[in-house]
């Protein structure tokens, strides 16, 4: 009786230590011509270096105080 306890004991233990896994976090997402998105980037020149349609990923979530992602253009006045 005392084993089956302590492996029920261990098992919720295990159960309860282990978090959801993280998922990949990427301000940047690549869009190719046959309609396959990666969100795998981390600026703007590393998805366009692929030479394909990037967009922001509009699930990415910065880490607290982290700035968002711009595009690699800039306005100019006049």
């Amino acid at each position: 009786m005392r084993r089956m306890i302590l492996i029920v004991l261990t098992v919720i233990t295990l159960v309860i230590a282990t978090g959801p896994a993280d998922a990949q976090n990427y301000p940047w997402c690549s869009q190719g011509g046959d309609g396959q998105t990666n969100c795998g980037f981390v600026s703007y020149e590393q998805c366009r270096a692929g030479g394909r349609w990037c967009n922001p990923n509009p699930l990415y979530q910065p880490p607290t105080g982290a700035v968002q992602p711009r595009r690699g253009t800039r306005r100019t006045r006049g």
